[in-house]
């Protein structure tokens, strides 16, 4: 074994984990920066420059972290 591959065993380094990041019980509001609001071209291209605000549990509706977990994660649909 590799001396990475040896750190990821005794560290048990997963991919696989149920994360907040890709529940569907995940809650974000999307919003534009403050200096962006009142210009136009900004405004008019929310999606691609808003960013995400007030991210949340839908289930206990507090304040999360994407790579924290739960016992009631649920993963998205595709």
């Amino acid at each position: 074994m590799s001396k990475q591959s040896e750190a990821r065993a005794v560290q048990a380094y997963t991919t696989h984990v149920n994360k907040c990041g890709n529940c569907k019980h995940l809650t974000v509001d999307k919003k534009l920066p403050a200096w962006m609001i009142g210009i136009e071209r900004y405004e008019s291209n929310f999606d691609r420059y808003s960013v995400e605000a007030n991210v949340r549990c839908g289930i206990g509706q507090f304040a999360i972290k994407k790579t924290a977990s739960c016992l009631m994660h649920e993963g998205k649909e595709k």
